[in-house]
């Protein structure tokens, strides 16, 4: 009797067992992706290991695997939801320019380390899968969006240019941190770059207009 009923108990715990990770999957899902993001962030691809993001979201290395399959998979859940900027799009297309300017720097100064963007970026630097990923996110997510709201000749190319501009600030900025880039304080860059960025969405970077190729 006491063999059935240790045995019973130990089957009803197992089961709680399962239906706490079951109940707490998302959560630990969510752990698990953002202290990845953030060593992405700050050591890239190659230097992060599953051990270290296991130890920083507080689980087990072989859950994460069995979340995400591998490194390779739990990076791209990092980088799979990039923030939308329909927002930055809508209003007078006269200041766009500058809103553009002023979400990128304004988001990554206050969490370079934590966006998806700069992960990406930073492990793109020493990871051809990192990269091609963000080959196939830049048209989709910035660049054709964009273009589609610029509308009229060369559209894509200026749209492309703005993304030319940004990504270099990214990569002075928060990743090689080139000065004075680096420690340039945000409203005299913003004040810089904005005028930059708005006549490349113009097409008046030069005494031509851009035309599709």
């Amino acid at each position: 009797m006491g063999d059935a009923r240790r045995e019973s108990q130990k089957r009803a715990s197992n089961g709680a067992a399962r239906r706490s990770t079951v109940r707490d999957r998302p959560g630990r899902e969510r752990a698990i992706i953002e202290a990845a993001r953030t060593l992405f962030g700050q050591l890239g691809y190659e230097r992060t290991t599953m051990r270290a993001i296991g130890r920083a979201a507080g689980v087990d290395p072989a859950l994460i695997a069995s979340y995400f399959g591998n490194k390779e998979g739990l990076f791209a859940a990092t980088v799979a939801e990039p923030e939308s900027f329909e927002d930055v799009l809508a209003g007078p297309r006269e200041t766009l320019g500058r809103r553009l300017v002023e979400r990128f720097i304004t988001k990554n100064d206050r969490q370079a380390a934590d966006t998806p963007f700069i992960a990406l970026v930073r492990s793109a630097m020493t990871n051809e899968a990192a990269a091609e990923q963000l080959r196939q996110m830049i048209p989709t997510v910035f660049v054709e969006p964009l273009a589609e709201e610029l509308g009229g000749q060369g559209a894509v190319e200026r749209a492309s240019l703005v993304n030319s501009i940004l990504f270099g600030l990214a990569v002075s900025r928060y990743l090689i941190r080139i000065e004075p880039m680096a420690s340039m304080p945000r409203d005299i860059l913003i004040n810089t770059l904005a005028p930059m960025v708005q006549a490349a969405l113009d097409g008046q970077t030069t005494s031509a207009s851009f035309t599709p190729l």
